[in-house]
């Protein structure tokens, strides 16, 4: 698993990289979800769904998939960000940010991190 760029102010896309396998006996689709863990000062909950890809693999076989998170999507979907009541509006924590993959919240691999400016 890859996340570049490594430092980031939300300017440019985040690119979450991965391998995927069947490792079974027929052909089978995955939803792959990225998660992203905020910062600790962002105080919410652990995991924040922030992209998928569907994938259809026959037995066996492995694909590399990227899911990317365009300057867009993080700004328009707040993907990143945190309400700031006092401010009454959107704020980027600053610091480290966990990504994470797998087909559901509760079974997602180790993160890499990235950090936000």
């Amino acid at each position: 698993m890859n996340v570049t760029p490594k430092n980031t102010d939300g300017s440019k896309a985040i690119r979450v990289s991965f391998r995927l396998t069947n490792t079974g006996d027929v052909p089978g689709t995955e939803v792959a979800q990225v998660y992203a863990e905020l910062p600790s000062a962002a105080d919410l909950p652990s995991k924040r769904l922030v992209g998928w890809e569907r994938v259809t693999l026959q037995p066996g076989e492995h694909r590399n998939v990227t899911v990317e998170l365009t300057p867009r999507q993080l700004r328009e979907r707040h993907l990143l960000d945190v309400w700031d009541e006092g401010a009454s509006e959107w704020v980027t924590p600053k610091g480290q940010v966990s990504f994470m993959v797998g087909g559901a919240s509760d079974a997602v691999s180790l993160g890499v991190t990235t950090t936000l400016n």
